[in-house]
């Protein structure tokens, strides 16, 4: 149940995030700024979020294992097959190479996409696949 709520929560966070428009302050607008690439990246935490709590009540629920179990697993990235997802939830687990290269050449973006591939890893790891 813990998990199916941590999910939901996950599911308004990501519903509710800010758009790229909703990065500039004022009166500036997209087109108003000089060069609107510049600088659209948010930081966003995986604790923040909830994520890693989440995925850590989604193991105990699904595969039965303790809470000191499930955070073993976690922190060595193998409750998921999708290294970034397992890299956004626990940052001792480092990110594919192909991943920190896109990080480089297209900055924008970037942990949006991240929190999104953890949720979707959450999401099917609570109905039962292999996340």
């Amino acid at each position: 149940m813990a998990g199916l709520l941590g999910i939901y929560g996950l599911k308004a966070f990501r519903l509710n995030a800010p758009s790229e428009d909703d990065l500039y302050l004022g009166s500036e607008s997209p087109e108003d700024v000089e060069d609107p690439d510049e600088d659209l990246s948010i930081e966003i935490d995986a604790e923040d979020t909830g994520i890693r709590q989440t995925a850590v009540d989604v193991l105990v629920e699904q595969r039965g294992v303790g809470e000191d179990e499930a955070e073993r697993v976690i922190e060595d990235g193998d409750w998921t097959d999708d290294g970034v997802a397992a890299a956004f939830v626990e940052s001792s687990v480092d990110y594919p190479v192909l991943e920190r290269l896109r990080e480089w050449l297209e900055d924008s973006g970037t942990q949006r996409r991240r929190l999104e591939r953890a949720v979707n890893a959450v999401e099917r790891l609570h109905e039962g696949e292999k996340a």
